[in-house]
């Protein structure tokens, strides 16, 4: 017999999962979406609005979360993410998961471009939905 603990969650993401797709799966198993709107406002972001609605997929009923954001060609390095994220206010264990995938992606980036992490220029992980996205997962 096995046994799992409640709190672990198995993900098998075969075909990719996008950040949308992942906060709209943890919104499908009973995380509330007020509390993530919440939390997402203490991010120093603006001009962005999130919509959470029940849909019809292929005849599986699901959750779509989207974030609308304006047309913003901010470009924002690994510190600038880094730092809006750590003074939000979030709970600690959020700012350090939210930080390290970012990390990731900028350690992925410098070594694309030959850069070092600090020195990444996030343009669509910049944006807002994206940051929406990995911080709200």
């Amino acid at each position: 017999m096995h046994t799992s603990d409640p709190k672990t969650l198995y993900l098998e993401p075969f075909s990719g999962i996008s950040g949308d797709m992942m906060v709209a799966a943890l919104l499908d198993l009973g995380f509330d979406f007020e509390q993530l709107r919440t939390g997402l406002g203490l991010l120093p972001l603006h001009g962005y609005q999130l919509s959470c609605q029940k849909c019809t997929r292929s005849g599986i009923q699901a959750t779509k979360f989207d974030v609308q954001a304006g047309h913003s060609h901010s470009h924002r390095t690994f510190a600038d993410i880094s730092e809006m994220i750590g003074k939000s206010g979030l709970s600690p264990w959020v700012v350090e998961k939210s930080i390290e995938a970012f990390r990731r992606l900028a350690e992925a980036e410098g070594k694309i471009h030959g850069h070092p992490p600090e020195k990444v220029h996030f343009h669509e992980v910049g944006a807002v939905d994206s940051i929406i996205d990995i911080v709200g997962r």
